[in-house]
């Protein structure tokens, strides 16, 4: 499988995070953005040029005492190194394990990046009440440059950027990852013809995950053979893979995700062709629409109320997926 070993794009945010570790005082970047769009590469990357006194831990799917003993453990490693922690230990709480983050960095610059943070929010709302309290008293008082990273969109406007957030205000900085620009197929696949580039575009979009899968000595139709129709292909279960990170059961949001694919714009279109009641229409449209998965667009002369207004599919795989592969794949 293809490899782009250097790092590509993404200057403003490196300089951005550049910026926030040199600030005199506490920082607090909220990063968010759609799975695989490269939030922990782009952390990876800054982490290997600066060669900064850092601590990366990615949250998991688990329970709230297995990622508090996962993070108490992290810290712990970093704080005593060639000492492991033993299997067990844990802070009793998560206030305390802040408390931890503090004393680490209360001399000397500390960089914590904790990512896949609402795999902990999913669980445990009120980490993000914890989490302010101990920003408020402690964190913002010491040398911390703090990383928060999540794939939710919805839960990480909820409870980190939005007025109603308990960190509302304390973000030094946010950071919503777009997939890459098209003008960056130019020097990920120098060796396609324009429309080439914008056939690629128009399947993968800007992720540059599904990028790294593409074999640039073969044909797009043989790529797309390669990765999209052969068997248990990583490509394949994507789209059932984001579903899941939101939903627990996927069925009628991919009802509705075809029918959207299909051409059905409006609520009333979206029900009709899907089977679904309205009702039920408006809430899976709304889940879709936190995720980042669909968006309501109206005319530049209308509200946002207007009955004018039609849902699209905003991720180009997403909508290639249902319109041309999901059926051949059922």
């Amino acid at each position: 499988m293809p490899k782009f070993k250097k790092f590509k794009g993404r200057v403003r945010e490196l300089n951005l995070l550049d910026e926030l570790w040199q600030a005199p005082d506490a920082t607090l970047l909220v990063l968010y953005g759609r799975r695989r769009v490269g939030k922990t590469r782009l952390l990876e990357q800054w982490l290997q040029q600066t060669q900064a006194r850092a601590l990366y831990w990615m949250a998991e799917p688990s329970s709230t005492t297995d990622q508090l003993r996962s993070f108490s453990q992290a810290l712990y490693n970093f704080a005593n190194p060639g000492a492991p922690a033993p299997p067990d230990f844990s802070y009793a709480t998560w206030t305390q394990a802040w408390q931890q983050v503090a004393a680490l960095a209360q001399r000397e610059r500390f960089a914590l990046f904790v990512d896949e943070f609402t795999y902990v929010l999913t669980i445990m709302p009120s980490i993000a009440g914890i989490l302010q309290k101990a920003w408020d008293h402690t964190l913002s008082k010491s040398n911390l440059f703090l990383v928060i990273s999540g794939s939710h969109l919805g839960m990480m406007q909820q409870h980190m950027v939005s007025y109603q957030a308990p960190l509302y205000g304390r973000a030094t900085s946010q950071l919503y990852l777009q997939p890459m620009p098209f003008g960056y197929t130019q020097d990920f696949f120098p060796n396609y013809e324009p429309d080439e580039r914008v056939a690629i575009y128009a399947i993968f979009g800007g992720i540059p995950a599904y990028w790294e899968r593409i074999e640039s000595t073969l044909s797009i139709s043989d790529n797309i053979r390669r990765q999209l129709l052969t068997p248990n292909n990583l490509l394949q279960a994507e789209p059932r893979l984001l579903l899941q990170d939101f939903v627990q059961e996927p069925h009628n949001y991919v009802s509705i995700l075809r029918a959207i694919a299909g051409g059905a714009r409006t609520q009333k279109e979206i029900g009709t062709r899907s089977g679904l009641a309205q009702g039920h229409v408006s809430k899976y449209l709304s889940v879709l629409r936190e995720a980042g998965f669909v968006e309501r667009r109206v005319p530049v002369t209308a509200t946002e109320r207007s009955r004018l207004g039609r849902y699209h599919i905003t991720d180009p795989y997403l909508r290639f997926y249902y319109c041309f592969l999901f059926s051949r794949q059922a």
